[in-house]
């Protein structure tokens, strides 16, 4: 997914760009490192938690200068099944050999509080067969944090290159 920030909507973004790209590029670093911390967080705040390590594993980097920007991702270990939460899964068997899965058992002992093994099974087998016909639902947390987090990240833009030039006008 991406989110794009329109620089024709940003007044003196040209002018920065010809006259004092050096100034323009020190303040859009700065932008970049907010953008991306403000993205970084509302995606964690969409993201469904058990254990929090999928919430743990999500990571934000600004680009290195000159590029601009940054990226919001998931690191390991959750990279395997971060693309799993965020689109949801078709219908399938979940199963290691045959056997309950040990995530499955440990999630369906935290979400529901069981403490017997017998009702831990008996749920993560129901948890099976429901996932094998319904699959499971998409959370949607990266693209709904793109979609609020749309206009915020536009502005935050839009105020380094006041910021930047208002430099340039001082002559600093």
């Amino acid at each position: 997914m991406k989110l794009s920030v329109n620089t024709t909507d940003i007044e003196h973004f040209e002018e920065l760009m010809r006259e004092a790209p050096a100034i323009l590029d020190q303040h859009l670093s700065v932008a970049d490192a907010g953008a991306v911390a403000q993205l970084e967080a509302a995606v964690k705040l969409g993201t469904p938690s058990c254990y929090g390590t999928l919430v743990n594993s999500i990571f934000g980097a600004p680009a290195d200068a000159p590029l601009h920007g940054g990226m919001v991702g998931v690191s390991p270990p959750a990279d395997v099944y971060g693309a799993a939460v965020e689109y949801g899964t078709r219908p399938h068997f979940p199963s290691e050999r045959g056997e309950i899965p040990i995530s499955l058992m440990l999630w369906v002992q935290k979400r529901f509080g069981l403490t017997s093994i017998e009702k831990i099974e008996a749920a993560a087998k129901a948890m099976q067969w429901r996932i094998k016909a319904h699959g499971t639902p998409a959370a949607w947390m990266f693209r709904d944090a793109i979609e609020s987090e749309q206009a915020n990240i536009q502005a935050i833009y839009g105020m380094a290159v006041d910021s930047a030039f208002g430099e340039l006008q001082q002559g600093v």
